[in-house]
């Protein structure tokens, strides 16, 4: 089953992968839009702010001298802007530098599928926010570093292009996090940095690559034990603790777990918990979520949470410490998201969406992920001759705006209550479509 808006999976970037997975266990999954876990500061000398992108699959103009092919490409699967990334890019980044932020964090798949030329040309918008004074602190993704399917996109062909290997990244990458850590992890692209007075950021890079041990998807026992040590010195030098993966840490969506979600995800997450970490960052599945594990209850404790909406503070007392994933959505599509957290000086955190601020590329972003759901949805309804044409219609509706809410992170508790009372919903759950992939994905937008 291929699925439009899905995130970043082992196929080349542009053809969408997914499917059906095992259940989620120990995590509350919402849509996200803000999350606020304190009241406002009392003031702004108590709070760190940065601003956090993931997935900017940016695409060099060099190599896609017949953009009408990379548009192709992009609306037959995942509904990317990807010809227009680096108008992307460079709008978001002069927003970066006009809003000021002490840091900006990428969270990994800077560019489309790991072509060298892509990242210099990245490097060069990533120093002019530097310029500014603002740090660019940055991980790779699973289609920065040897990744196979590096093209160009001329007129006469699409040929394989220089892929990005470990030693050209760092070289490349240097000074966007690793020139200013405290803490480099030997044996990956972890690394500790420490923004401001109180705050230190820790990058978990579960990459695999070619090298024998190197699991794509796992955190690895040394970097754990590395992990490890940077929380203590964390804790003993009084310093709130943010974590960075490109993964997601926790499962934000059935569908979007092998592959998705580190592998050894729940162990990470266990062990930050016990070292008082509450926020971590990731990217990958292009999806605006978020998702929670709490704190091993005590014995004889109820440990179920319901979930909250989106449109609703998430707030916990001390007992009942949890971590939260938020996931952010893709910075070259959907809806052109980013995130702006403020870490107040006790800890707590508030996260909220903002978008790239282009009306154009906005409308032209919603509409290439509308006609990509319509696709795929009109060409699966056809297999079901016993839903009437008007049936199909309003099954298709639904479809391609609950994938766009979803994904984007409006999808609020108000308009959940509107899509259970929509007829179309009743139609995908009907005896009919029980066992349909589409199906199956449509329920766990709205669980």
């Amino acid at each position: 089953m291929a699925m439009c808006l899905v995130g970043c999976s082992e196929a080349p970037e542009g053809q969408g992968a997914g499917g059906a997975a095992p259940g989620s266990t120990a995590a509350d999954t919402d849509p996200v839009d803000s999350i606020d876990t304190a009241g406002p500061a009392d003031t702004a000398d108590e709070q760190t702010r940065i601003l956090v992108a993931t997935d900017l699959h940016y695409l060099a103009r060099p190599l896609m001298t017949a953009p009408e092919k990379v548009r192709a490409l992009c609306e037959s699967s995942d509904g990317k802007l990807t010809e227009h990334s680096p108008e992307i890019v460079e709008t978001f980044c002069q927003e970066v530098i006009d809003q000021a932020p002490d840091a900006l964090v990428l969270a990994g798949d800077l560019t489309f599928n790991g072509e060298i030329v892509s990242l210099r040309h990245l490097q060069k918008a990533l120093k002019d926010v530097e310029k500014a004074g603002i740090p660019v602190l940055a991980i790779p993704g699973n289609h920065d570093i040897e990744c196979r399917y590096a093209y160009s996109f001329t007129p006469g062909e699409i040929t394989p292009v220089h892929n990005i290997s470990r030693t050209d990244y760092r070289l490349i990458m240097e000074r966007f996090g690793y020139s200013e850590a405290v803490s480099r992890d030997e044996d990956s692209f972890s690394y500790a940095a420490d923004v401001g007075d109180r705050l230190r950021l820790i990058f978990l890079d579960v990459n695999g690559d070619s090298r024998p041990g190197h699991r794509q998807g796992e955190l690895t026992d040394g970097a754990m034990e590395w992990l490890r040590t940077q929380l203590e010195d964390a804790a003993d030098s009084g310093r709130t603790v943010i974590t960075v993966s490109h993964q997601n840490l926790l499962p934000q969506n059935d569908f979007l777990y092998e592959g998705y979600v580190m592998d050894n995800g729940d162990e990470i997450a266990s062990l930050l918990l016990d070292y008082g970490v509450r926020c971590h960052l990731s990217g990958h599945s292009h999806l605006q979520h978020r998702a929670s594990k709490k704190a091993a209850p005590a014995v004889g404790s109820d440990s179920a949470k319901p979930a909250t909406g989106s449109d609703q503070p998430l707030e916990d007392p001390p007992s009942a410490a949890k971590i939260t994933d938020i996931c952010t959505g893709v910075l070259t599509g959907c809806t052109l998201n980013y995130g702006d957290l403020t870490v107040e000086d006790d800890g707590s955190f508030h996260y909220q969406i903002r978008h790239v601020d282009d009306p154009e590329l906005q409308k032209l972003a919603r509409s290439r992920a509308k006609k990509g759901v319509r696709i795929q949805v009109e060409g699966l309804l056809e297999n079901y001759p016993a839903l009437t044409a008007a049936e199909k219609k309003q099954m298709t509706e639904l479809a391609v705006k609950l994938n766009l809410d979803y994904f984007s992170g409006a999808l609020t508790p108000a308009r959940i209550l509107e899509y259970g009372r929509d007829p179309a919903l009743k139609l995908w759950t009907s005896e009919v479509m029980k066992d349909d992939d589409w199906a199956r994905y449509v329920r766990s937008m709205l669980h």
